[in-house]
């Protein structure tokens, strides 16, 4: 399988990103994410144990999470990332200021979204964010051999893209990942399309271009339910390197089925 880690340890900068993509204001993109992380929930549980898979130096997903989940663990390889999350988890002056993503997700999810409001989900996520973990979708055990955790949801955005050269490692790597999603919970994911990869400042990070097919069979192979599998997509400005991005998601069978 191809290794970019390299790529990611010497030139991803948690703070070049954060500046590139999350201090404008939330665009469409970022309305379809929420839209669709929101409609998700509602086919699931509440109290869960959510795993955030990678989720870089970002913390909007908690945002549309933290209602129904009992706890809250987020990983990613990046140990730059990792100390980003802390920053923002113990209120650091370094800590990136998330407001206008919160205000975004609250009024997608009809709640008020008063400075009040914003202060309370801040403070849920971070009484419900309660591990921050290394983690490697490229290894069979992406959390190490000592966690065999297993979560009710993953979710993990723009991500698994990343990290390989063709379709194959692609539905490998959400095999790796679907070993910590328990029987009957749930994978949703992100991926960019109509692209080849996406910038951060002047630095460009290839992925792979999957179609809702490849996406769909990805889950199945990865055994998931293909009545459950839902996905939308959006067309982007193109303006950081990709044009399109494809949000999906589906439940994992409750027993493993006879091939």
């Amino acid at each position: 399988m191809t290794n970019t880690k390299i790529n990611y340890l010497d030139d991803f900068d948690p703070a070049e990103y954060l500046n590139d993509y999350f201090v404008v204001e939330p665009e469409i993109e970022d309305v379809v994410i929420a839209r669709f992380t929101l409609k998700s929930l509602q086919n699931m549980l509440s109290n869960m144990l959510v795993l955030n898979f990678g989720s870089g130096p970002t913390i909007y997903n908690e945002v549309a999470l933290a209602p129904q989940s009992r706890e809250i663990h987020m990983c990613d390889y990046l140990p730059a990332n990792l100390e980003a999350l802390r920053d923002w988890l113990d209120d650091t002056p370094k800590a990136f200021n998330w407001e206008p993503y919160i205000k975004l997700i609250l009024n997608e999810a009809g709640e008020s979204t008063t400075h009040e409001s914003v202060l309370q989900r801040v403070a849920e996520i971070r009484r419900k964010v309660t591990r921050l973990i290394q983690c490697d979708a490229l290894s069979r055990n992406p959390l190490g051999k000592e966690n065999s955790t297993q979560y009710d949801l993953v979710v993990t955005q723009f991500v698994t893209e990343n990290l390989v050269s063709n379709l194959t490692e692609w539905i490998q790597v959400l095999c790796n990942i679907s070993t910590l999603v328990l029987p009957g919970g749930w994978l949703l994911i992100g991926v960019l399309t109509n692209t080849q990869g996406y910038l951060v400042g002047e630095k460009f990070f290839p992925c792979i271009d999957l179609s809702d097919e490849d996406i769909r069979q990805g889950y199945i192979e990865a055994g998931y339910d293909p009545s459950s599998f839902d996905l939308e997509k959006v067309v982007t400005s193109g303006k950081q390197g990709y044009s399109g991005l494809t949000c999906a998601v589906a439940r994992k069978f409750s027993h493993v089925s006879k091939k």
